[in-house]
C-alpha cells in the first residue's frame, strides 16, 4: 500500500463516522441526561443537607428492546428497559440497575390525560394533555439516601417501589408515537419534573430539563477537517513541498 494511502482511509473512516452520528438509532443502549433544581423539600427533611436550588442530574441509560406493556394506544410501559441510572442532588448521589421507562404520546379524545388505566395517574397535574417521556428508577445499587435518618422509601416493605422519577414533556405535537425516541430534543421537552420518595415521610420534588448533547454537527465538522487535511498532505507530496 502506497503510504499516502492511508491517511485518505483514516480520514475516509473519520468522515463516515460522522456521517452515522447523524443518523438516527435505536433506543437501546442510549443515554439521556436531565439536569434541573430541588424544588421541594418534605418538612421532615429540611436541614438534612438538601435544599431548595440544589443541582440536580439525572443519567438513565437504556437496556435492550422490549414489549410494550401497557393496552392504552396513547401510552406505553416499557418495563424493565432501563439498564442503569445515576441521580446526583447536591452532594448526595445515589445509583440503580434497572427500571421502566414510559411514554406518553397526547390524550385521547375524550379521556383524562392519556387515557390509560395502568399509567394515568403518571401523567397529571399542569402536564394533562403533553407528551412526555418519563424514566422510573426502581432497583439501587447504592446505599439509599438518607436525611435527618429518614430513609429512602424503595424496595423495602411497606416503602415505594420507586427509588427516583423524572420526566420531561412537550408539546402535544412533540412525539408521533409511543416508542422510546432515540434522541430527546431539548428546545421540544422543555419542561419536566421527578423526585425521590422517603416512604411516608415526604419526598424531595425538583424540576429536570434535557441536557443538549454534543452537536451532531460539530462531529461531521470534524470529520471533514480531518478529510481536508489529508487532500492538503497529498498535494505537498504531489508539488515536492
Amino acid at each position: 500500500m502506497r503510504l499516502h494511502a492511508f491517511p485518505r482511509s483514516c480520514a475516509a473512516v473519520a468522515a463516515a463516522a460522522a456521517f452515522a452520528a447523524l443518523a438516527p438509532s435505536a433506543w437501546a443502549d442510549t443515554t439521556f441526561e436531565l439536569a434541573g433544581t430541588v424544588t421541594e423539600v418534605y418538612p421532615l427533611l429540611v436541614g438534612g443537607g438538601v435544599a431548595l436550588g440544589d443541582p440536580v442530574h439525572l443519567r438513565v441509560t437504556l437496556g435492550p428492546l422490549l414489549a410494550d406493556t401497557d393496552p392504552s394506544t396513547s401510552v406505553a410501559a416499557w418495563t424493565g428497559a432501563l439498564a442503569s441510572w445515576s441521580l446526583t442532588i447536591g452532594s448526595f448521589s445515589i445509583s440503580g440497575g434497572g427500571g421502566d421507562v414510559q411514554v406518553c404520546d397526547t390524550p385521547v379524545p375524550g379521556l383524562a390525560n392519556c387515557g390509560s388505566a395502568i399509567s394515568y395517574p403518571q401523567f397529571s397535574g399542569v402536564y394533562v394533555g403533553m407528551d412526555a417521556v418519563r424514566f422510573v428508577g426502581t432497583l439501587l445499587t447504592s446505599p439509599p439516601l438518607v436525611i435527618n435518618g429518614i430513609t429512602q422509601g424503595c424496595g423495602v416493605p411497606g416503602g415505594n417501589s420507586q427509588c427516583m422519577t423524572g420526566a420531561v414533556y412537550g408539546a402535544p405535537a412533540a412525539l408521533t408515537g409511543t416508542a422510546i425516541p432515540p434522541t430527546l430534543d431539548p428546545a421540544t421537552f422543555t419542561g419536566g419534573a421527578g423526585r425521590v420518595p422517603f416512604g411516608t415521610s415526604g419526598q424531595l420534588g425538583y424540576t429536570v430539563a434535557v441536557v443538549p448533547e454534543p452537536s451532531m454537527a460539530t462531529l461531521l465538522l470534524a470529520g471533514l477537517a480531518v478529510v481536508g487535511g489529508a487532500a492538503r498532505r497529498r498535494l505537498k507530496g504531489f508539488d515536492g513541498r
